[in-house]
């Protein structure tokens, strides 16, 4: 990939990130083409392990 190839590329994802950016439709359509989000709203299976909320524990209330 050449330096005017790459600068194309970086256009055309500036471009996309307008587009899904948009509104939350655009950003829930995007999601379902590509695979991340099912007809019906909810995460596909391969997608679920990284929606999963866990504790890190940084933001528990610590007493002085």
């Amino acid at each position: 990939m050449n330096r005017s190839e790459a600068a194309q590329n970086i256009l055309e994802m500036r471009r996309f990130k307008r587009e899904v950016t948009a509104s939350p439709e655009a950003a829930r359509q995007a999601l379902k083409e590509a695979g991340i989000m099912t007809e019906d709203g909810r995460i596909a299976d391969p997608y679920k392990s990284l929606f999963k909320r866990r504790s890190t524990g940084c933001t528990e209330e610590v007493q002085v």
